[in-house]
C-alpha cells in the first residue's frame, strides 16, 4: 500500500525515482547512408542508455553484398570502443 503521509510519499517518489534511473529510458535511433554509391539510408544505429549515459549502441552498416552489425558498451556517454560519428 501506498503511505498516505507526505513524509512516506516523498520517500515513495524518492525510491521511484531512484529505481528509473537505472532503467534504459534514453532511446535513439539513427538512419545513414554509410557508403557514398548506396543510398537509401539503410544502415542505422540504435542506442539504449539510462540516465548516467550507460547502456549500448547496437549498429548495423548495410553495403551492396553484406551487411555488419556491432555492439557497443556505453558508459557516462562514452562509448568502448570510440564511437563513428554516426553512433554520437
Amino acid at each position: 500500500p501506498l503511505p498516505t503521509d507526505v513524509a512516506g510519499l516523498r520517500s515513495e517518489v524518492e525510491r521511484l525515482r531512484q529505481e528509473a534511473a537505472g532503467a534504459l529510458r534514453r532511446v535513439a535511433v539513427v538512419r545513414y547512408d554509410a557508403f557514398g554509391d548506396m543510398g537509401g539510408r539503410v544502415s542505422w544505429s540504435l542506442a539504449l542508455a539510462d540516465d548516467e549515459g550507460n547502456g549500448v549502441v547496437v549498429t548495423s552498416i548495410h553495403g551492396r553484398s553484406d551487411a555488419r552489425s556491432y555492439a557497443k558498451n556505453l558508459v557516462g556517454w562514452a562509448g568502448d570502443p570510440q564511437l563513428s560519428p554516426e553512433e554520437e
